[in-house]
């Protein structure tokens, strides 16, 4: 029903200072639509991909400086239109980061409606260290031993800094006879001391007997990487077994060979 920008509002907030910032609301109905504007608590779920939202002020004292110059209107159909947020920063901040969550609710008389969007507020101050710090706390595949296809990897990625900051793994995996390949996933916002998670599954095609290497780099914005490596075999059967078979022969003959010539050289001796 409606489609808000920017869906995450990066805030670099200064203590004592008044900062603002705006929020395109867009109803895409052909009606008008009333909505109604509300500032919430957040709270990242570790690792998972929703979050939790909560009207505890103790989860972030961000939410306590935003204020909104209007938190009722109605849309005219097919419109948008800009709600002004102001954020009111106190002389005295900690450290860190900070975060909030900016709702816009569609209100209909007489009809429940349960849809919210939401557009994320992410602020640091007082974070003068500019390298971003994370750990890979996690990178493995399902099976260290792949007979056929899709391989399953988990990455796991700890922010260990004070400010908030993107993460988008790429991963490079290359066999030990062939062509080496290379997947990027999709980038997530990761913030202090949380761990955000991937899991996804790779399909390399007709999978090659031996060692495959697998390189994990992750950008964390500002130029600044962190890498991990791990190894899986690959071992697909029809072929494992054909390039067994050939080998024995391969050395039965080269065997067989030798026995000949020895018996030839006793023989012509004799």
């Amino acid at each position: 029903m409606i489609r808000v920008s920017p869906v995450i509002l990066k805030v670099k907030l200064e203590p004592g200072t008044t900062q603002n910032y705006q929020i395109k609301v867009e109803n895409l109905l052909d009606t008008p639509l009333p909505l109604k504007a509300s500032i919430e608590g957040f709270d990242a779920s570790d690792e998972e991909y929703g979050v939790r939202v909560t009207d505890q002020p103790t989860t972030s004292p961000l939410m306590d400086w935003i204020s909104l110059d209007e938190k009722d209107a109605i849309l005219p159909a097919k419109t948008e239109r800009d709600f002004n947020i102001k954020i009111a920063v106190p002389d005295k901040v900690p450290i860190g980061g900070y975060y909030a969550m900016i709702f816009f609710t569609p209100m209909f008389p007489g009809v429940p409606v349960n849809s919210k969007i939401g557009v994320l507020a992410l602020a640091n101050i007082g974070v003068l260290v500019q390298k971003n710090q994370a750990d890979i706390v996690t990178f493995n595949f399902d099976k260290a031993l792949y007979k056929k296809g899709p391989i399953q990897t988990t990455i796991r990625v700890k922010n260990t800094s004070l400010n908030y900051f993107t993460a988008k793994p790429t991963l490079t995996i290359k066999p030990l006879f062939g062509v080496e390949k290379t997947f990027e996933l999709e980038e997530k916002t990761i913030l202090p001391g949380k761990i955000r998670r991937w899991e996804r599954a790779f399909d390399l095609g007709n999978l090659y007997g031996g060692i495959y290497t697998a390189t994990l780099s992750v950008s964390l914005e500002n130029g600044d990487y962190i890498y991990s490596t791990t190894r899986f075999y690959g071992f697909p059967a029809t072929k494992t077994l054909v390039v067994v078979l050939i080998a024995a022969i391969a050395v039965y003959s080269l065997v067989f060979r030798k026995r000949v010539i020895k018996a030839l050289h006793e023989l012509i001796k004799g």
